[in-house]
């Protein structure tokens, strides 16, 4: 079947940090993407964890939500508690790939 903009969203972020970056600043995007859940209207879930196996290719950090449908996409990006995880990595990142898709 089409996809449809009224259909679930799965929000895949990946983020590279740039070389030297501290453990702590990692560390504390994590946790702060993991304190998106329950915060944010049509956000379903959200996981968000450090790699530990050497298939990464220098990314760091991935990002798994699942959202309501396109419009709580939409939402999510400028709420001020997903714009307080963006102004806390923008300034470590090396690259960051995002990638969404209906399910």
């Amino acid at each position: 079947h089409e996809p449809s903009a009224t259909m679930p969203v799965q929000h895949l972020v990946f983020i590279k940090f740039k070389e030297g970056t501290d453990q702590a600043v990692m560390d504390r995007a994590v946790e702060l993407a993991r304190a998106l859940d329950g915060q944010i209207d049509g956000l379903h879930s959200i996981t968000c964890g450090q790699t530990f196996t050497d298939r990464h290719q220098g990314f760091h950090i991935a990002l798994c939500a699942v959202l309501a449908d396109e419009a709580a996409l939409a939402a999510y990006g400028p709420h001020p508690s997903h714009q307080q995880l963006v102004q806390h990595i923008m300034p470590h990142k090396a690259d960051i790939i995002a990638m969404d898709y209906h399910i």
